[in-house]
């Protein structure tokens, strides 16, 4: 019976180092307005630098890069000791703006109650957000 333990002990321990890979090499790419560093630091990519990544890692490195609301989409792939981040940014709001109201107190209260304002990430739940307030 202890054989048996024992057996599957080692066996469960060389099949959770079998599915990781350490990184020897960092790619990212579609970024035009993030810089590599940026993703990197937010992604939290270099605390993995001498360890090994398993599955679980790269789903809390996703979670991460997710939750910036930077990225529209991420795909993350772990081949050959080369971790690739692809990424499509979400598009920047240059500006807000209301047409037909002149009252300066209404739009500043909308100013300040709209989640999206002027140089942050388009996103499209936010817009619907937004629209309810207004």
């Amino acid at each position: 019976m202890k054989f048996i333990f024992y057996f599957l002990c080692i066996f469960f321990l060389v099949t959770l180092n079998a599915n990781s890979e350490k990184i020897s090499k960092i790619e990212i790419q579609g970024n035009k307005r993030i810089s590599n560093e940026t993703i990197k630091l937010f992604s939290g990519v270099n605390d993995f630098k001498d360890k090994s990544l398993t599955e679980n890692d790269l789903n809390q490195l996703l979670k991460k890069l997710y939750e910036t609301n930077f990225f529209q989409n991420i795909n993350i792939n772990l081949k050959s000791n080369t971790l690739t981040i692809n990424v499509i940014e979400n598009p920047l709001i240059q500006n807000v703006k209301f047409e037909g109201i002149k009252n300066k107190k209404i739009l500043e209260f909308l100013n300040e109650q709209i989640q999206l304002k002027e140089r942050t990430s388009y996103l499209k739940n936010k817009i619907k957000n937004d629209e309810t307030i207004i």
